[in-house]
Parts: C-alpha cells; structure tokens; sequence
C-alpha cells in the first residue's frame, strides 16, 4: 500500500482539506539503462540548493513524518485493513500486529460506539433524500467526511495505557475488496471503507520523542520464546536473525527468572502485566544491561497469538 498514494486521496479535493496535491505527467519513456533516485529532489525557494536527507531512505518516510501520525483503513465492520508502518512510533503495537484484526480492540470501550457510529454510512445522510445512494453524489461527498478522537491502547504509555488520538477521514468505497472477504459480513453490498489520518491529541514534545528512541520491542511465542526484535535488540544482545528463535529466560539473568516467570504468568492469565526491572545478557560478551519491561498479550481472531515486550534500557 502507498503511503503517497494514500495521502493524494485524503489531499485532493473534495476530501479532508482544501489543499490540493500538485501533480504533473510526463509521457513515457522506458529506459532501462537510466537510474532515479528514491527521493524527489526539492529545492530551497531562495538559495535553490537539493533539500534532501541522506539518511532517508524514500519519500515515503518523508511523508510518514511530515504527517505527525500515522494512517489507518478500517473496512465497515471496524476490522484494520491496512496501518501505516508508523504506528509503532506512536501506540508501540508493530504494523503486523494490528493488520485485520478488530479497531475495537485498540481503543476504550467507552469509545467504540462513537467509531461504529462513524463507520456507517447512513449517520450523515443529507436531510429530505430519499435515495441513500444520493451520499454518493459529487454535491453529497462532504457527508462522507468523519472526525473522531477515540482513547488508543498505548504500549508506550505507561501512566494510564491510552493515548487519545484524532481521526479525520473520510469514508471511501474500497475497490477490490469483495464483501466475503470483511468477517461476519453479511451485506453483499460495496464494501466502504474510512481512510482517516491518526495524530495524538496532544502532539508530543520534544522530550517524548527523544524517548521514543529509548525504547525497545520484542515479540515472542506464548511459551516465552523470542521470534523476533528490532535492530538495537539485535545489537545489544549479539543476537543475529539465523541465531532466533531462541528461548528469552536464556538471555536473562539467572536471578532474575523467578522474576519474568511471574510476569508471564500474569500476561497468560489477563493479558497483560505490570512493569518488571530485570537483567538482560549479552550472548557474546555477557554484559549485562537492567532493563524495564512492560508485557502485553496480542489477539487474532480472538484468540492468543503471541506477546510483546517494550523494554526502557534502564542507564
């Protein structure tokens, strides 16, 4: 799925904003011997020198960031079709982790009616139609526009759990997606879909997203056993890919067991467990870093499928 793509949806008029994204067409000239760069250049207005950071990869995440959050495509029947990579950096749940499964999961209960009551399409109805298809007119799309906040589960957010994020979208019919493929749907109908950027109600400060670099996820199988982890794990612990899986109680300080037992214990039993101070191991030199760990179960299909940890390297 294309962020930018995504984005010229919710940027052209009549969608979000009066803002519309500025394209150009070039005809087509196939030369396999030419080489592009991953990232159109831009330019300073006054000195006209190449605005471009080499340690970006592709426009993509150029976009991500200048967004300030990230994007989510939620199908009729509340199910998350499709989240931007992102969403890591704000709710500590990985992309993969929150694909297809219920967005009523993710947020406060006492928040879900207001996210079912946008999903449907008849919420905004014109006035006096008698034809629901009118919504569908080009004079009728503005009804199709949706604002809501909703209280996400945040893993990074160890006061209260939840962070309130703002949804602004707009529903949008989701060509390709036959209705037999949304569960528990029984409308054979289209299948209309809310594409909405997601931003923190309070952006976060300067020293939120310093700290956002200080923390550290890893995702294991139910009896404890580390699948996978993101680079700074990697290179803390010395653990290379081919190396995993491999039991996590290895990598922990023998004193300290009885201690994250405890803890797996509680996210078995309720899904979730309170904050825990061990010692992790390194496997080729055995240092020893003191880590704060958080532990969370994840769901598919309403049923455990694995669990991660977001540690805080404790100095």
């Amino acid at each position: 799925m294309n962020v930018v793509l995504l984005l010229a949806c919710l940027t052209t008029s009549p969608f979000v904003c009066d803002i519309p994204l500025a394209t150009h067409t070039y005809a087509y000239c196939p030369q396999l011997s030419s080489t592009f760069s991953a990232i159109p250049t831009i330019y300073h207005a006054r000195t006209s020198q190449a605005l471009i950071d080499p340690n970006e990869s592709d426009f993509e995440t150029i976009a991500l960031k200048s967004l300030g959050g990230f994007l989510l495509i939620i199908n009729d029947n509340g199910e998350i079709y499709y989240a931007s990579e992102n969403i890591e950096h704000f709710l500590g749940f990985h992309q993969s982790d929150v694909l297809h499964q219920p967005l009523y999961d993710l947020i406060h209960s006492e928040d879900r009616d207001d996210i079912r009551q946008q999903l449907n399409i008849a919420y905004s109805i014109p006035s006096g139609s008698a034809n629901p298809h009118d919504i569908y007119e080009q004079e009728n799309t503005e009804h199709l526009e949706r604002n809501v906040n909703a209280r996400f589960r945040c893993l990074l957010d160890n006061t209260c759990g939840f962070l309130r994020i703002d949804m602004r979208g707009k529903l949008l019919s989701l060509h390709g997606l036959p209705s037999s493929y949304v569960l528990g749907r029984s409308n054979p109908g289209m299948v209309m879909g809310l594409i909405t950027v997601c931003t923190p109600f309070v952006p976060p400060s300067s020293t939120d997203v310093l700290a956002e670099d200080q923390i550290l996820k890893t995702k294991h199988h139910l009896d404890g056993t580390l699948v996978s982890m993101d680079d700074k794990v990697h290179a803390m612990l010395e653990l290379c890919e081919n190396e995993l899986p491999i039991s996590f109680y290895s990598l922990v300080n023998v004193e300290d067991v009885i201690c994250l037992a405890e803890a797996h214990k509680e996210v078995i039993k309720s899904g979730s467990s309170g904050l825990l101070i061990y010692r992790l191991v390194s496997t080729k030199t055995y240092r020893t870093y003191f880590v704060q760990s958080s532990c969370r179960m994840f769901y598919k299909n309403g049923k455990p499928e694995s669990i991660g940890l977001t540690h805080r390297l404790l100095k």
